[in-house]
């Protein structure tokens, strides 16, 4: 499996305008997205996922639209912490926000995120529980090539997961706004074939 772990783009609280919970993105982060698109539409992607956050989604948007695949919307790729008190998008929201979408049973109509605020531990956890539920639903078939539309921090875990990186580790993998990385999962050996990739986007659009 080739798996392509992308950032999404910027948002309004990366932007440091306003802080809102689920913030959307900026311009700025929309222009990033459709150059990720665009980077990924040669790659051949068998599958997308994306977390439920709103920035998230919106930069799947246009990766979907490229790739002619549906979102796969995954709750489990969500940043660390969570949206605290608030239960994010409803299903009948992300419905109207992504044309092609798979929306699982634990996104309802009240919202998807219902836990309590956690901390490191608690992501690491989550990160290397979708690393073995993303190997185990794809690594079998050695063509498959998905994408996952996540965060900064929890791209981090997630990348140290794969490669098991120990989970006292103070290592960080650093992803800037649709930084794209790729990752080769074999039975036997895995390869980081490159690390928050950006040369789809030029020097005014990295942020």
């Amino acid at each position: 499996m080739h798996l392509y772990i992308v950032r999404h783009g910027q948002s309004t609280n990366n932007a440091n305008l306003p802080r809102v919970t689920d913030p959307p993105l900026t311009p700025l982060g929309e222009e990033q997205s459709r150059r990720a698109a665009h980077a990924l539409q040669s790659a051949g992607l068998t599958a997308l996922h994306a977390s439920p956050m709103r920035r998230a989604l919106a930069t799947a948007l246009p990766i979907s639209a490229a790739v002619g695949l549906p979102v796969r919307v995954t709750p489990d790729l969500c940043e660390e912490n969570g949206l605290g008190e608030h239960p994010g998008m409803t299903r009948d929201e992300i419905a109207a926000m992504l044309p092609a979408c798979e929306i699982p049973d634990s996104v309802t109509a009240q919202g998807w995120w219902f836990r309590r605020q956690e901390g490191p531990e608690q992501a690491s956890a989550r990160a290397r529980a979708a690393a073995s539920r993303l190997q185990s639903l794809y690594q079998q078939n050695g063509d498959e090539r998905v994408a996952v539309v996540t965060h900064g921090t929890f791209a981090s875990y997630l990348l140290r997961a794969l490669i098991a990186v120990p989970s006292d580790s103070r290592l960080h993998f650093f992803h800037d706004n649709a930084g794209i990385s790729l990752i080769e999962l074999r039975p036997n050996v895995t390869f980081l074939r490159y690390l928050n990739r950006l040369d789809h986007l030029s020097p005014e659009l990295v942020s």
